[in-house]
Order: structure tokens, then C-alpha cells, then sequence
């Protein structure tokens, strides 16, 4: 299914043709998939962001302590 979303295209599929057709086949799946990928990427920044800063203000706070 992902090579399908991602349009990969099989060695046995080489017109130009299917190509096009291939790719407007799951258009509708396609958008849902990548929007579901965008915000999963987005959630994980934004924890990777929490975590730095987190980590940043503990740092601080044992710097200030010691």
C-alpha cells in the first residue's frame, strides 16, 4: 500500500499511461495518509522540543543550585 500512496512505480509497469492512472487511482487515500504522516511528524517535533527544553531548564536549574 505505501508504494501505491508514494506512487512507486513496478518494473512491469512502464507505460506512461498507467503511471498517470496509477497516481490519480488513491488521490483521496493518498491525501488522508499524508496528512495523518504530517501530523505525526509535527507531534513528534513538537515532544522533541518539550524534551530540549526540559532538558535545557534542568540543566539551568542544577547550574543555579551548585
Amino acid at each position: 500500500m505505501v508504494d501505491r500512496i508514494l506512487n512507486h512505480v513496478a518494473t512491469v509497469t512502464t507505460s506512461k499511461i498507467m503511471r498517470v492512472y496509477n497516481k490519480s487511482e488513491l488521490f483521496e487515500r493518498r491525501k488522508q495518509v499524508m496528512h495523518d504522516w504530517a501530523v505525526m511528524i509535527e507531534r513528534e517535533a513538537a515532544a522533541r522540543a518539550e524534551r530540549l527544553r526540559s532538558g535545557a531548564a534542568l540543566q539551568l536549574e542544577m547550574a543555579l543550585l551548585a
